[in-house]
């Protein structure tokens, strides 16, 4: 009889272990891989987030990349440009740039972000962007230079060829 019990308990024990470390799994996340880059090299430095998706950071400049989802890239300092590719692709809906408290979306684009003490620039040299401030959201057009804090549009100007980094043009 004690034999009886022993086989009954083992299967049991087996078939609870196995229902909790499904459960775990189901709901524990998946880990975030967050990536950082840094340029102190005297030339702009490459990156190539997906085969759409590309980022020439400035010297002296600093970027984090987290690969969930959506994609958020993070401009900690200085500059970088970023090369957006295919409008129509679902990668650009998995995609965030981070400035502060400002979001960024887009919709296959180019354009630049430079970070400056309290304030930031966004030079939009085709396509266009979707700007989420903690206020309110805006859609910029290719041709804009604007210039953000935190918070709100400081100043919105149309762009010329000078502004535009050599590797954009």
């Amino acid at each position: 009889m004690a034999r009886e019990k022993v086989e009954l308990t083992i299967p049991t024990l087996v078939i609870l272990l196995s229902l909790i470390t499904g459960i775990l799994i189901y709901f524990i996340p998946r880990p975030i891989i967050t990536q950082i880059y840094e340029n102190y090299a005297e030339n702009y430095q490459v990156i190539e987030v997906n085969p759409r998706v590309f980022i020439y950071l400035d010297t002296d400049s600093s970027i984090t990349i987290r690969r969930n989802e959506p994609i958020q890239i993070e401009l900690i300092r200085g500059g970088a440009s970023f090369d957006i590719q295919e409008a129509q692709s679902k990668i650009l809906d998995q995609l965030e740039i981070i400035i502060g408290d400002a979001r960024i979306t887009n919709k296959g684009t180019r354009f630049n972000i430079k970070i400056y003490d309290k304030r930031s620039e966004i030079t939009i040299t085709d396509g266009q962007i979707e700007l989420h401030l903690p206020s309110q959201k805006y859609l910029i057009d290719s041709g804009r230079k604007i210039e953000i804090d935190n918070n709100q549009i400081i100043t919105d100007n149309i762009i010329n060829q000078t502004e535009v980094p050599p590797w954009l043009k």
